[in-house]
């Protein structure tokens, strides 16, 4: 049978199974707002907005960052709280208070009042340098609004500058000697291509030559009035052309101006001293003759081929050259007057950058012939070949010292051309330039 009151039987399971849960439900929410707000009470109300602040560089991470207050005693970790106030010109005052401080780091150390010594590394030539009296910026390049603890190992309690100036920003080590003889090479280190003396043994360092276009390629010509004196090649007329200059950059005198392009220079001595050089005036390149002023030049390879790279035999009478007239590229030979060309090397390599000995009884060269750039020598006739260098970078440009006991050349082995020296059995290569820029086109001479 249906049940006698459906109507009442429906009311009792709404008032159990609706209105119940939701009165339950409503008297959990009143009971959690007035928790609420009894503790909101007891804290003293909500917060205030923060007012506005610049965006410093550290606001962001500052509130989450542990202060390490040093003192003369072990280094102590305070939270946030135990620091004083932040300021947002610079770290906590309390922060700067340094007595003996924790061991620097390359990374975090800052300067002393007395100013580090420079690099060895830099470019050299440069003076020594006199403490300042005003201790420098930081090497992240914002100052400290308060005095700077020392980053060294023994700080003194009060610091002041020191009156011993700093060492020689030099990148090559002083001279143990006085050096047998002076290199002249071309270098990027300032820039751009620029000549450079320095001693045989890599100290003495002089910039020569200072130009906005490139200047390279030196030869020794005569001492004048107890002066080295020096060719090389420059762009800073438009085109390649022939320069002469004291060692010191004074009596700088032009040789050449001509529409086409001059260089590789070196000097014929004798009793009838001449210039020669190569140059593209004659729509290829060719070896050339001149009066020391640059004056009367001659033609003296005279061949559709390329001829460059010149280099003087020391009695005057002779040039040997680089020329592809072959089909590759080897070491030619000809009289002053262009007569006797010879092909002094004969091989299906490339021979370049010949170099006579004082004697003029053998040549130096560079050659491929054994699938990388080294270093040969040979008699003036061709004969008697031997391999100086062995290495698996290229090895160029040989230069004779003046007594004839050493060579140096240009070398790629530490990633850069660097000028080194050797013995003529190829033993005791040394790196004399150590700098991170370009150093080549070397020539040794004395005065």
């Amino acid at each position: 049978m249906p049940p006698s009151d459906p109507r009442g039987v429906r009311l009792r399971r709404i008032f159990w199974f609706v209105v119940v849960p939701l009165a339950a439900c409503l008297a959990l929410a009143v009971c959690a707002i007035l928790a609420a707000g009894g503790f909101l009470a007891l804290r003293g109300g909500p917060p205030a907005p923060a007012a506005s602040e610049p965006d410093h560089p550290l606001s962001r991470i500052r509130p989450t960052v542990l202060t390490v207050t040093l003192s003369p005693g072990p280094g102590t970790l305070a939270t946030p709280e135990a620091t004083a106030p932040e300021s947002h010109t610079g770290l906590p005052e309390a922060t700067a208070a340094l007595e003996t401080p924790p061991r620097a780091t390359a990374a975090t150390a800052l300067p002393s009042e007395t100013p580090p010594p420079l690099p060895t590394s830099a470019p050299t030539g440069a003076a020594t340098n006199t403490p300042q009296p005003t201790p420098e910026p930081s090497a992240t390049g914002a100052p400290s609004p308060s005095p700077t603890p020392t980053a060294t190992a023994t700080p003194s309690p009060s610091p002041s500058p020191s009156a011993t100036p700093s060492p020689s920003a030099t990148a090559t080590p002083s001279p143990t000697s006085a050096p047998r003889g002076y290199l002249a090479f071309s270098s990027d280190r300032d820039g751009d291509l620029e000549v450079y003396v320095m001693g045989d043994d890599g100290s003495q360092v002089t910039r020569v030559t200072n130009s906005v276009g490139e200047d390279s390629r030196p030869a020794w010509l005569p001492p004048q009035d107890g002066m080295g004196r020096l060719a090389f090649e420059s762009v800073r007329g438009g085109n390649y052309d022939l320069y002469a200059v004291d060692t010191t950059g004074g009596n700088l005198l032009r040789l050449t101006d001509s529409p086409a392009d001059e260089n590789d220079p070196c000097w014929l001595p004798g009793s009838n001293p001449r210039l020669v050089y190569a140059t593209g005036r004659d729509g290829n390149w060719e070896i050339y003759v001149a009066n020391p002023d640059g004056s009367g030049g001659v033609n003296v390879s005279n061949h559709e081929a390329e001829d460059f790279g010149a280099a003087c035999s020391p009695d005057g009478g002779r040039i040997a050259f680089d020329s592809d007239r072959s089909g590759d590229y080897e070491i030619m030979v000809v009289n002053a007057d262009g007569s006797g060309m010879t092909n002094l090397t004969r091989h299906p390599a490339w021979d370049v950058s010949p170099a006579w000995s004082p004697d003029g009884r053998r040549i130096a060269f560079s050659s491929d012939r054994d699938m990388n750039w080294e270093i040969y020598l040979m008699d003036s006739d061709g004969s008697n070949l031997v391999r100086l260098t062995d290495d698996p970078a290229d090895d160029d440009h040989p230069t004779w010292s003046p007594d004839g006991s050493r060579l140096a050349f240009v070398s790629w082995r530490t990633g850069d051309a660097e000028i080194w020296i050797m013995n003529l059995d190829g033993s005791g290569a040394t790196n004399v330039t150590n700098h991170p820029a370009e150093d080549w086109d070397v020539v040794w001479g004395e005065w």
